[in-house]
Formats: C-alpha cells, structure tokens, sequence
C-alpha cells in the first residue's frame, strides 16, 4: 500500500526530480518565456489535475521558466482565478464543477480551448466587459485579436 504524500514533500521525492529534469531536457534548459539560461529554472504546472502526484501531470502541461517568469505566472495565474473563480461561484458553481470544466477543455488543441473558454464564459457571464478582463489575464495580448474576431462572427 502506498503511503499518502504531502503537497509539498511531493517535490522532494525523486519521481519528480526525475520528471522536472526530463522536462528541462525537452525545453533545452532554458526559460520558455524569456529564453534566460543564467538564473534558477523552476518548472510550471500550466494546470492542476485532482488526485494527480506533481509527477504524473502529462509533459505537455509542464513548462520550464526562470524564478521571475515563474513568479509572473503564479500571480497572473492568482489574479485570474479570483476573477474568475469569484464570478462562477456567484452564479452556483464550485470548484469541482470548474476543476471538471478545465479538465474537459484540456484534450483540445490550445485554439480549442481559447475558444471553449470564451464560449463558456459567455453562456455563464453577461457583460462582455468583465470576459474581457479574465481573458486579458489570462492570455498573451496576441491573442486579442481572436478574441475580438470570434466576438465580432457571434454578433453577426
């Protein structure tokens, strides 16, 4: 029988030193944001799964990025989940029903689930405004113009 592991001793455990060093392997040691090579490299869950160990994420939602990117995405990705978290939960849903949401969006080619995220958004919340905002948080400003385009095709 295994033994349960804390969250944070999770990071000690070999199996994730393993995986942490495959995946700055695959991205050629350096930060994928910024391309720093010089500075203490961190890897990122883009997303968490429920019940999963830090180790047992698939690759593609693992990413590796200096301290101060990383840091940029914890509190981009903070930012964004209080915004949006606080708007779901205002209109009767709970974390398991959001954790379920991504979860499902997850197998889609990213594209996918930019426009998935929109969709939902816009099926949940009124004001265009505010899917704006947690759009603007969460993804790059090249993305605004999709944005904007798929707006512009629902309206029509």
């Amino acid at each position: 029988m295994s033994k349960l592991i804390d969250y944070s001793e999770q990071y000690t455990h070999p199996n994730w030193q393993k995986k942490r060093l495959q995946i700055m392997k695959r991205d050629k040691f350096k930060c994928t944001e910024c391309g720093d090579k010089e500075n203490m490299l961190q890897v990122h869950h883009k997303m968490y799964l429920n019940g999963k160990k830090v180790w047992e994420y698939p690759n593609e939602l693992l990413v590796t990025l200096c301290k101060d990117c990383h840091s940029g995405k914890n509190e981009q990705k903070r930012e964004f989940e209080e915004l949006f978290f606080t708007q779901f939960y205002g209109k009767g849903f709970d974390y398991d029903d959001l954790q379920g949401l991504a979860e499902c969006f997850y197998g889609y080619k990213p594209f996918i689930r930019k426009y998935l995220l929109i969709q939902t958004l816009k099926m949940v919340l009124s004001d265009n405004k505010l899917i704006e905002n947690i759009l603007n948080i969460n993804y790059p400003k090249d993305f605004i113009d999709i944005k904007l385009e798929m707006y512009e095709k629902d309206r029509i």
